[in-house]
């Protein structure tokens, strides 16, 4: 395993604090410490039974797709719920036996909140895609914290790109 990952288990209880703020951050001013789900998705709203977007259009993808979160967060966006339940699809669509869940952060904050918050949100989209039916011994979950950016600028835009859960076949 590379020097700042950690791999997840089950003892994760899903709370956490945190003294940083995100100077680019237009959605979460004056939060402060991880916030999970606070947008009030519960398994039953988000059960994957929806046809697609509220356009009405069902997301399709031709590859295992990353997922993006926000500033200091790990719960699944709005926008990423049909690109989880894509994923899902394309996982039984393409019988996919194994896969893994890289969780990954912006640079701000420490290495060691930062390594957490990846595994959170490494997590996160494990348990969404269990709730779409797949099963739970097919994942495994690490955390890369802010060791493996995929884009370096000092930019609001670059720093959203590294907020995210690569979904990797194994």
């Amino acid at each position: 395993m590379p020097d700042g990952a950690v791999s997840g288990g089950d003892g994760y209880d899903g709370n956490g604090d945190s003294d940083s703020s995100d100077p680019y951050a237009d959605n979460n001013a004056g939060e402060s410490g991880m916030s999970g789900n606070s947008n009030g998705d519960t398994e039953e709203e988000y059960s994957g039974n929806n046809e697609g977007t509220a356009y009405g259009d069902a997301i399709k993808v031709d590859s295992l797709t990353t997922i993006y979160f926000d500033f200091d967060r790990y719960d699944i966006r709005s926008d990423m719920k049909d690109y989880v339940r894509a994923n899902a699809d394309f996982i039984k669509e393409k019988n996919i036996k194994a896969v893994v869940l890289q969780g990954n952060t912006d640079e701000f904050g420490g290495d060691e909140y930062n390594t957490a918050l990846g595994l959170k949100r490494a997590i996160s989209v494990r348990d969404a895609l269990v709730l779409q039916g797949l099963p739970r011994n097919m994942f495994s979950t690490i955390s890369y914290g802010m060791h493996k950016p995929v884009c370096r600028e000092k930019t609001a835009e670059c720093y959203a790109k590294n907020r995210r859960t690569d979904i990797v076949e194994k």
